[in-house]
């Protein structure tokens, strides 16, 4: 598994979790996902997805909705990507536990 999962990537692999989308698509959900307080940048989006291709996490495929221009290029998760997603998840979730046990136990001044 690949320890540098940063939280641009980790927002792609949620957002891809839905399904095939493109980048446009996805820069939206992201947005979504955040009631709008984040929307990340063309740049990011499309320099992690090639990320995620490179890692053999996310293919490009021949998913294309009536009525979109069919020259955007689709993504979806590999099954690699979807088990690299669950697992960060997890491992993010039990570092998050940790933490807050730690803090609970915290003396203030």
């Amino acid at each position: 598994m690949n320890e540098n999962i940063s939280p641009p990537i980790f927002d792609l692999m949620v957002a891809l979790s839905h399904g095939p989308q493109h980048g446009y698509g996805l820069m939206k959900r992201i947005e979504s996902m955040y009631d709008g307080h984040y929307k990340p940048s063309p740049s990011i989006i499309y320099s992690n997805l090639q990320r995620l291709v490179d890692w053999g996490w996310a293919v490009e495929t021949e998913v294309a909705h009536l009525g979109e221009d069919s020259r955007r290029k689709h993504y979806k998760l590999t099954e690699t990507g979807t088990h690299a997603a669950k697992t960060h998840a997890h491992q993010a979730q039990v570092k998050l536990e940790k933490a807050r046990k730690t803090l609970d136990g915290a003396q203030t001044c």
